[in-house]
């Protein structure tokens, strides 16, 4: 029996959601329990640094070119042929912010579990603002705004970034609400999934 199976959870866990939710948090958890973790960005720049043509294109332009390159699944196909690489070293696979529809796709034909984190906008705004990134929305309007666009995606592009769609794949969704529960329901719905 693996490791992961003793823990009663699935071997591949794709955390996704809005900015600010918790994904990370809960990336790190798994993390600390064995797992393989990536998060897409950090594949991204990984690959990204490959391509010395891409060296000083902004992360959004370099993945889109990525992905006409190397596949619309580029990110969840590395991190998983590096999980089978090392399979024996982790408990199991989490890949934290995926973005994109095909690499969700992909999961789920990897028997991956696609785990939605959603949180309260007062809570991801101060999560957001606390992280003390340049990219932090200046007030949660602000906020929302952002969130609206990347809740929908260009339907003539099937790589643009839409959540919406990406969360209507998920198999199970938790919400955190910043507290110590998080952790604990978040593992009881991967335990008592369908």
């Amino acid at each position: 029996m693996t490791a992961h199976e003793k823990m009663k959870l699935p071997e591949f866990i794709a955390p996704v959601g809005l900015d600010g939710t918790g994904k990370g948090h809960f990336t790190a958890f798994l993390r600390g329990q064995g797992y393989l973790t990536y998060g897409a960005s950090e594949i991204l720049r990984r690959v990204k640094a490959e391509h010395p043509d891409l060296k000083d294109l902004h992360p959004d332009e370099a993945a889109r070119l990525l992905k006409e390159r190397l596949g619309s699944t580029f990110i969840t196909d590395t991190a998983f042929a590096e999980y089978q690489e090392k399979q024996g070293d982790h408990t199991g696979l989490a890949i934290d912010g995926l973005r994109r529809l095909p690499e969700i796709e992909r999961v789920k034909q990897l028997k991956g579990i696609v785990l939605h984190v959603d949180a309260d906008h007062d809570k991801r705004f101060a999560q957001l603002v606390e992280r003390g990134r340049a990219d932090a929305p200046s007030s949660v309007e602000a906020m929302l705004a952002r969130d609206a666009i990347q809740l929908t995606g260009d339907p003539k592009d099937k790589n643009s970034l839409n959540m919406g769609a990406i969360i209507d794949l998920a198999d199970i969704r938790v919400v955190n609400n910043f507290d110590d529960k998080f952790l604990e329901d978040a593992i009881a719905a991967l335990r008592n999934r369908p």
